[in-house]
């Protein structure tokens, strides 16, 4: 049986008015797990291992094919399905799209896109650095340094 855990970090003192939190999403077991997400904040998702689908319902779930994804802000409750494996995340507040992002909010409201679609080319230099590191420690690192 799959079973999932959840470890939270808080980023440099002055990345807080920006991010809320990172965190990490660990699935260890045979089979996949499934949450309801309340609706949120922005959040970036980092996946590093394990098949995940998000959508508003269990039996309407889309797979992602990108493996860093910006989770736009959510107005209703969404549902999430992984395997073995583990998803780094990066909460963003409103301001945090203004300072950190430099992107649209409204374009990604309710929707699942490509960090690429933000960040362009930095999107990936931003997983791969967070995804090469060692523990929750160096992950939350290289997203401060990023």
């Amino acid at each position: 049986m799959a079973e999932a855990s959840v470890y939270f970090a808080q980023p440099a003192e002055a990345l807080r008015p920006f991010i809320p939190a990172y965190w990490d999403v660990v699935v260890e077991g045979e089979g996949v797990v499934e949450d309801l997400l309340r609706p949120e904040w922005t959040n970036i998702r980092l996946i590093s291992g394990g098949d995940w689908a998000f959508g508003p319902s269990p039996h309407a779930l889309a797979p992602l094919t990108d493996r860093a994804i910006v989770h736009g802000v959510a107005t209703h409750a969404q549902w999430a399905r992984g395997s073995a494996g583990a998803v780094f995340c990066i909460g963003i507040f409103p301001l945090g799209w203004h300072r950190l992002l430099g992107a649209q909010a409204s374009r990604y409201a309710n929707a699942v896109r490509p960090l690429s679609d933000i960040l362009g080319a930095g999107g990936g230099r931003l997983s791969e650095a967070v995804i090469a590191a060692e523990n929750l420690e160096g992950r939350v690192a290289a997203a401060d340094a990023f």
